[in-house]
């Protein structure tokens, strides 16, 4: 505990050494104590070994003003602040990384940017945008009216493949089957499947063909708009 009055009374020399050091101790470490000094000024600077807290006497000389909070076990420090950040730019900078949040609150890195939690993008219609020069690439979600989550596939698909999803948001890479196949790069036999398993319409304005036999389970409806045509071979 280093605190002092900061009033040097009037006496003998080794008494006077003695409270002139005890002051130069006082203001050497912030007053520090596990409580304030009896005696404050204003802008007096008082470190709470208690708490571990730094604080600054106010202008009225009434109260302290919380200013850091030092982690002495692992030599680190945080600070405090009121209802907000009063500058329009915070610029952090340490050699070639540095880090700018402008007012408005657009944030700027030259550096990696490691996110350990959740990267939310509030609001409608925002985007995720890839930059490439002045350009870029964005993804926007759509509107919804709960969550969806996609999984990525873990590894990369095959050349002309395709990105499927289980109906459960989890994507794969698949090869198409649109359209005819055969061995190699043959393109020759239309497959179809023989069981009609969910509702289906028609498109208007289009005719349908497949290879019997079909069969249509129980409760599942095949509609054929008025005008169209479904040809069984």
């Amino acid at each position: 505990m280093a605190q002092h009055d900061f009033t040097i009374d009037n006496q003998l020399f080794p008494a006077f050494r003695t409270d002139l050091n005890n002051a130069l101790q006082s203001l050497a470490s912030s007053s520090s104590g596990s409580s304030a000094p009896s005696t404050n000024f204003a802008g007096q600077i008082f470190y709470n070994t208690s708490t571990n807290q730094l604080s600054i006497r106010n202008e009225d000389n009434d109260a302290y003003i919380l200013i850091a909070e030092l982690d002495q076990t692992n030599d680190t420090v945080e600070y405090f602040k009121s209802d907000s950040v009063r500058t329009a730019l915070i610029e952090f900078t340490d050699g070639d990384d540095a880090i700018t949040i402008a007012d408005g609150g657009a944030i700027t890195t030259s550096g990696d940017a490691t996110v350990t939690g959740n990267l939310v993008l509030g609001g409608s219609n925002k985007e995720l945008r890839f930059m490439e020069g002045s350009n870029y690439v964005g993804f926007e979600a759509p509107a919804l009216t709960g969550n969806q989550i996609f999984v990525l596939p873990a590894s990369d698909g095959t050349a002309n493949q395709v990105i499927q999803t289980d109906g459960s948001g989890n994507l794969s890479f698949a090869t198409a089957t649109a359209g005819a196949t055969g061995g190699g790069t043959d393109q020759i036999f239309f497959e179809n499947s023989r069981v009609m398993t969910t509702n289906y319409t028609i498109t208007s304005s289009k005719s349908a063909h497949c290879v019997a036999p079909l069969t249509i389970n129980a409760g599942v409806t095949l509609s054929i708009p008025s005008g169209e045509r479904l040809v069984l071979l």
